[in-house]
């Protein structure tokens, strides 16, 4: 669980040596800022479209704990694999990027892929605020 009572702006990573990836992340606070930062988050995504064969989008609507987002799984030789972003929509807002530090070859990277994916899920599936 992300305690954001005390940051503004935050960036961080959660690395995965082994396999030269990183999933990049920023927390920025919410105020009457949302639809930019969900454009941004979009943007970034689509980004990848000349080099992508699909983007695919999964909503996330958790109602109870107040998260709201979108994973992207994006197919293909791109330089990122999988993007989403989650937030509360009234206070606080959580980008991430999935990036490899090594050319993208999605055939052979596919197994990691997919491994990781299953983490991001999991992440977004478990989020809370505090």
């Amino acid at each position: 669980m992300l305690d954001t009572a005390d940051f503004g702006k935050c960036w961080f990573n959660i690395e995965f040596p082994v396999y030269k990836a990183s999933l990049h992340l920023s927390y920025h606070p919410v105020n009457n800022n949302l639809q930019q930062f969900v454009e941004d988050a979009r943007g970034f995504v689509y980004k990848h479209t000349v080099r992508a064969d699909a983007i695919n989008e999964k909503p996330v609507l958790k109602t109870n704990s107040k998260v709201y987002g979108i994973i992207y799984d994006i197919e293909g030789n791109t330089a990122s694999a999988s993007q989403f972003f989650v937030t509360d929509s009234s206070a606080h807002f959580v980008r991430a990027a999935l990036y490899f530090n090594i050319p993208p070859q999605a055939d052979s990277l596919q197994p990691v892929i997919d491994f990781i994916r299953r983490d991001i899920y999991y992440m977004v599936e478990s989020w809370e605020w505090k």
